[in-house]
Order: structure tokens, then sequence, then C-alpha cells
């Protein structure tokens, strides 16, 4: 196993902006480092949901049906789109007189860590990531589930990092989102970018 490889892959694919980064980046913004970090742990599970589920061979099930994995990819675009609108739509969240998120409407973790797990699972292209990657590392003279639990953990650890990073450094920003417009643009944005990555997942090819 070309470890030091397989790291770096690691780590451009996790900080490389996606959905999941777009998220913990409103979440920070919006309910605070402390649940967009929940929303982190979401996402979490689903990215070792869809790791267990290609290595025990259902990723290869999966992308065999076409209609299994075309029903995921457009469940996940329209959820990418829903979430776009909704942010697009919300009112500016950040008061002129404090850098602190005014919590308007309330979010329990509960929801929060499911938003984020929706996003993580419903992207069938995460195991086909999974079932490309995963076995170019695996040493066949080895015992295997030994190394898919090293390759698993190290994903993980880099996707944790990741998140992590991008929450703190949008905690850290968002009180230059106080003044009116420039948190009505933040919306803006950050809801268009949303459909933007919704639209592209319906549109792409199979694979």
């Amino acid at each position: 196993m070309d470890y030091a490889l397989f790291l770096t892959i690691c780590l451009l694919t996790t900080f490389t902006p996606g959905p999941a980064i777009l998220l913990v980046i409103r979440n920070a913004t919006r309910y605070g480092i402390g649940k967009a970090l929940i929303g982190v742990l979401g996402n979490l599970t689903a990215m070792l949901t869809m790791a267990t589920l290609s290595a025990i061979g259902m990723g290869a099930v999966i992308l065999s049906s076409l209609y299994l994995f075309t029903a995921m990819k457009l469940a996940g675009g329209a959820y990418l789109i829903y979430l776009g609108i909704r942010t697009w739509r919300s009112r500016n969240q950040f008061s002129q007189h404090s850098s602190h998120v005014a919590v308007i409407p309330p979010r329990s973790a509960r929801s929060l860590y499911a938003e984020a797990f929706m996003i993580g699972f419903s992207n069938p292209k995460a195991i086909a990531f999974y079932t490309a990657l995963f076995p170019q590392f695996i040493d066949p003279h080895q015992t295997i589930a030994p190394q898919l639990l090293v390759l698993g953990a190290t994903f993980a650890c880099c996707s944790l990092t990741a998140l992590s990073s991008y929450a703190l450094l949008a905690h850290s920003v968002k009180g230059h989102l106080a003044k009116e417009h420039i948190g009505r643009y933040f919306n803006r944005i950050t809801g268009g970018i949303f459909m933007g990555f919704g639209l592209s997942l319906i549109v792409s090819g199979r694979l």
C-alpha cells in the first residue's frame, strides 16, 4: 500500500469545496460552531456508511443497477436544489449590532445531523469513488479487513479535518456578514451554489 499517495489523494479530495463543505460553512455562520460540528458528524457517518457498503460489495451492486443509481442521483440533486432555494430565500441571520448568529428559525441537533447525512448519503458518485479508489491501495496478498480499516479511518480523519477547518474559518469571519446587504448576498451566493451542485448531479453522466 502506497499510504503517502493515498493520504495525499484523501487530503485533496476532502479539502476541495463541495456540498458538504458548503453546508458546514452555512451552518457555522448561521447556527454557530457547535451545531456546525454536529453536521460534520452527520456527514462523516454518511461517508463511513458508503465506504462500508463499497467494502462489502454493495457499491458494485448499486453501480450495476441503472434504476437504483439514477434514483439516488435524482434524489440527491433534488435535495441540494431544495436546500439552495431555502437558503436563497432565507432572511439575513446576522444582527447588525452583534457578530452572533440569530438562530431563526431554531434548528435541532437531530435535524442538522440528518440534513448533513442526507447530503452525504444521497450522492451515488461517492460510492463510485470509494469502489474505484480503495482497491488501488489494497495488497491482495495481505489480510483485507485491516487494510480497509486503515483506509476508511484515514479518509474519515481527513474529512473531519477539512470540514472542521472550514467550519472554524467560517465562524471566525461571520461578523463581516452583519451588514444587511452582505448577509443577503451571502445567502444568495450560497443558495445558488447549492442549486448548481444539485443540477450538476442531476444532469451528470452515470459515472
